[in-house]
């Protein structure tokens, strides 16, 4: 049951994860990750800053947008996305907007743009906060480990979630390069044991199930977005994501 209940949850998010692919035809491709976000009535990508550089809106991106995506379940080779054109969408050019002080940028998209696929648009709440340590989170996106190109045609990319739990930074956050416990959040990611690595995740989000109303006693699947998945630091095989609360004050700021 709780399986099951991990898997509607997690099919709930992919609604919101988009991949972001960069790379010329024949060429090495790099994955990133992008949140569907609804903010005072425009769509936007959420991402992270660093996922586009200054000046890299000339390379172009190509978007992965969700439709039934089958999820990664353990390291086998597992199904593969649905061929679906109405799904790839290239994106020759992109006008970045980026923080001044966090890791975070986005960019907006036509409304027209995914009514083909089952991507959803997250409605982010103005009083969205970070859960507290020990929460269960799942980070969501498309890693590098997991996709690649498989000819001078085609490239392979699919989506997977991390779970984990925010973690109490203590006194060893003291020593993570640029880690704020006020705009910043840490998670363990369990597969860095098994040789997996979080790139491809940056800009991808990271959610958590929210609480039900006591009024009722059935579950469903109400994610909450904790942040957007930033940096890492592979000694300790820890996560930094940037907290829901800087996301909320730059979309409030810049989307006027």
């Amino acid at each position: 049951m709780f399986r099951q209940a991990t898997d509607a949850f997690e099919h709930c998010v992919s609604r919101y994860s988009v991949g972001l692919v960069f790379g010329e035809r024949g060429q090495h491709v790099d994955t990133a990750s992008g949140v569907a976000v609804a903010w005072r009535g425009r769509h936007v990508i959420v991402t992270a800053k660093h996922v586009f550089p200054e000046g890299a809106e000339d390379q172009g991106v190509t978007l992965i947008l969700p439709r039934d995506r089958p999820l990664h379940r353990g390291d086998g080779v597992g199904q593969l996305p649905p061929n679906d054109l109405d799904c790839v969408i290239p994106m020759p050019r992109v006008a970045v907007v980026r923080s001044n002080s966090e890791d975070l940028a986005y960019f907006e998209v036509n409304r027209s743009i995914g009514d083909a696929s089952d991507v959803e648009y997250y409605e982010l709440p103005s009083i969205a906060v970070t859960p507290p340590s020990g929460t269960r989170c799942a980070l969501s996106g498309f890693p590098e480990d997991l996709s690649g190109r498989i000819s001078d045609e085609e490239v392979v990319v699919r989506l997977a979630n991390r779970w984990s739990e925010v973690a109490k930074p203590g006194t060893a956050g003291r020593f993570l390069k640029g880690f704020d416990s006020e705009a910043h959040f840490l998670m363990e990611f369990r597969k860095a044991d098994k040789g997996k690595r979080p790139e491809g995740f940056s800009g991808g989000g990271v959610w958590f199930p929210l609480r039900q109303s006591s009024d009722t006693q059935l579950w469903r699947a109400v994610p909450g977005l904790a942040g957007v998945q930033s940096a890492w630091f592979p000694n300790r095989a820890l996560t930094l994501s940037v907290r829901v609360e800087c996301l909320v004050r730059f979309l409030d700021q810049a989307l006027v």
